[in-house]
């Protein structure tokens, strides 16, 4: 993946994550299968697991999202910092 790519997924990412109903749309999403989950029979396992398999992909969504985010940041403060090197050499 490029460092274009990479900008370019992590200001989507932010962008959604920043978006109120979003994210209150992952949390009630969550929230609702652990709900669904503790209202299951404990013999049901293979709706148990169906369950716990769908709050797991939320999770994990989320947490891409801020990895995206996360990794933008950095190549963004590098590239700041190396803008600011060259500066400081050329003053030199």
């Amino acid at each position: 993946m490029t460092q274009e790519e990479i900008l370019r997924r992590g200001e989507v990412a932010s962008f959604l994550l920043s978006e109120g109903a979003f994210t209150g749309f992952l949390v009630e999403m969550k929230t609702d299968l652990l709900t669904c989950i503790g209202n299951t029979q404990p013999d049901d396992q293979k709706l148990r697991t169906s369950l716990y398999y769908q709050h797991r992909g939320l999770v994990d969504l989320e947490a891409t999202m801020n990895e995206y985010i996360s990794a933008a940041q950095e190549i963004i403060r590098k590239a700041e910092q190396d803008a600011a090197t060259a500066a400081d050499t050329l003053d030199d």
